[in-house]
């Protein structure tokens, strides 16, 4: 059987905490930025986790396509 392959747009997009936890950058920060103001481009500046909601909606799926840090989630036990 062939091994798997790594979702590279997950690998990409997610970073998982050294808790487990899925990271992911927000939206609306790549473009347009002059009519934003400096509080809002800079709050969404920061790293946010993927929600529950946003597991149901098949985040889950590419992060677990990604081998190593399936791997790695599994050994710590957190949940899918």
């Amino acid at each position: 059987m062939p091994k798997q392959k790594t979702d590279r747009g997950a690998v990409a997009r997610f970073k998982i905490t050294g808790t487990g936890k899925i990271r992911r950058r927000q939206q609306n920060r790549g473009h347009l930025l002059e009519k934003k103001s400096s509080v809002r481009t800079r709050r969404l500046a920061r790293e946010v986790g993927v929600s529950p909601s946003g597991t149901e909606l098949g985040v889950s799926d590419r992060i677990f396509a990604m081998p190593q840090i399936a791997l790695e989630l599994m050994m710590k036990g957190a949940p899918k």
